[in-house]
């Protein structure tokens, strides 16, 4: 079994909309709103494909205005 890992990036603001197909998407959440579902700066997130949950933590963004820190969770398997 390859481990998986969670990536947790910031993303700046001239690349928080991304156009594929002609559609608009924005890319992340704001810090706020995993504040919101955290609780704090601690918490879990859940990998869309097989389900498992992930402990991660948001400390080193705790001095970043909630509203205008957009991050980024990716899903990394090493192969």
């Amino acid at each position: 079994m390859n481990p998986t890992r969670v990536v947790i990036k910031e993303v700046p603001r001239d690349a928080r909309r991304e156009v594929i197909n002609g559609k608009t998407y924005l890319r992340g959440r704001t810090l706020a709103s995993y504040l919101d579902d955290f609780g704090g700066f601690e918490g879990e997130v859940t990998q869309p494909t097989t389900g498992r949950r992930f402990a991660v933590s948001l400390e080193q963004w705790r001095g970043c205005d909630p509203q205008s820190t957009w991050l980024d969770v990716s899903f990394v398997t090493d192969l």
